[in-house]
């Protein structure tokens, strides 16, 4: 039953070389554009993130079905119960303690081989292998359109009477049936003992599946990308179907026209109100893809074998490693305390 503190700190850093002349309902810089009040979701938090609280319970049955002198050979099965936190999105890395509230199973096994031993030094290998599957589970997660990268930030119109326009990360941020499917995890090393000290160094290898994901609700047509003009008392909204995040002029972009009539009746070449259709949402991008990531670790305890109640008390520390953004490359330190009854 770990009971963990989290801290997330993007540590975002603008500086301003030149002040330039406020635009009016525009935010003055890069930092309060990604924090805006009228954003409900995907906000950059100026400030440091926290979370305590008892991450996954998890509830193993194991037998060693081999134990000698030299070597032996273990394996288990196990529940794992969702006691830490469920994601808001809220706010851009959130921070969270245990599997995002799912509901899983895990297996695995232990495999140990001494490679020396005499009365005060022993060192041998170790190999454990664990894997776990999540099973789904609802979770709030944004995502953009198709081949609009960051779109989820892009204005939209709500409906065809819509008189201003809302934020799109409040319509693109929705509840999903969410299934993390398998992680899987080898862990090698080579542990020493001399005396009452103890040492482990090791690798610990981590291949995780891509998600599986869902909206939990169908889609509600109506928003459409705003376009230049908003309704009023006499005309429907317009919308901009070929708008762009990245677009870096907006006169570039035209309203949603009629062109199919151009040839017939320039007449009826009217702006047009294009609601956002299912399938032109990315559900992808609110999807956790495959990652693979290594980490190189150290631990070093002190034991009391020889008290009515054995105990140890050990440090450690390690460093993950990863070839892209996918997994993140982190740090880590953790103290241990064990008391045998």
């Amino acid at each position: 039953m770990p009971i963990l503190h989290v801290s997330n700190d993007i540590h975002l850093n603008e500086q301003i070389k030149t002040e330039g002349t406020p635009l009016a309902n525009r935010e003055e810089n890069m930092s309060a554009a990604l924090d805006q009040s009228d954003w409900q979701f995907g906000k950059f938090s100026p400030c440091t993130l926290t979370k305590n609280g008892v991450a996954d319970i998890e509830l193993r049955f194991g037998a060693d079905s081999i134990r000698t002198e030299r070597y032996f050979y273990s394996s288990f099965v196990g529940l794992i119960f969702p006691t830490g936190n469920k994601p808001k999105a809220h706010f851009i890395f959130e921070p969270i303690i245990g599997r995002n509230h799912h509901w899983g199973l895990m297996w695995g096994s232990t495999l140990s081989f001494q490679l020396i031993s005499d009365e005060d030094f022993s060192v041998h290998t170790a190999l454990d292998l664990n894997s776990a599957y999540l099973f789904e589970a609802d979770e709030v997660r944004s995502f953009d359109l198709k081949d609009k990268q960051w779109s989820r930030y892009i204005l939209l119109f709500t409906d065809v009477n819509a008189t201003t326009t809302t934020p799109g990360i409040n319509t693109f941020t929705q509840c999903m049936k969410i299934r993390p499917r398998g992680t899987f995890q080898v862990n090698s090393a080579l542990v020493f003992s001399y005396k009452k000290f103890g040492c482990e160094l090791g690798i610990h290898s981590l291949f995780r599946q891509s998600e599986e994901g869902k909206l939990a609700c169908a889609w509600q047509e109506g928003p459409a990308i705003a376009g230049e003009d908003a309704a009023t008392d006499v005309t429907k909204a317009e919308s901009m179907n070929l708008a762009n995040i990245r677009m870096w002029n907006y006169q570039m972009i035209f309203p949603d026209t009629d062109y199919g009539n151009l040839n017939i009746d320039t007449a009826k070449d009217v702006l047009l109100y294009k609601p956002l259709k299912e399938k032109d949402l990315n559900i992808q991008s609110a999807l956790h893809p495959s990652a693979i990531a290594a980490t190189l670790y150290g631990f070093f305890s002190y034991s009391w074998q020889a008290k009515y109640y054995p105990s140890f008390l050990g440090v450690g520390g390690s460093y993950q490693l990863s070839a892209d953004n996918i997994a993140s490359q982190r740090w880590s330190a953790w103290c241990k305390l064990g008391v045998s009854i």
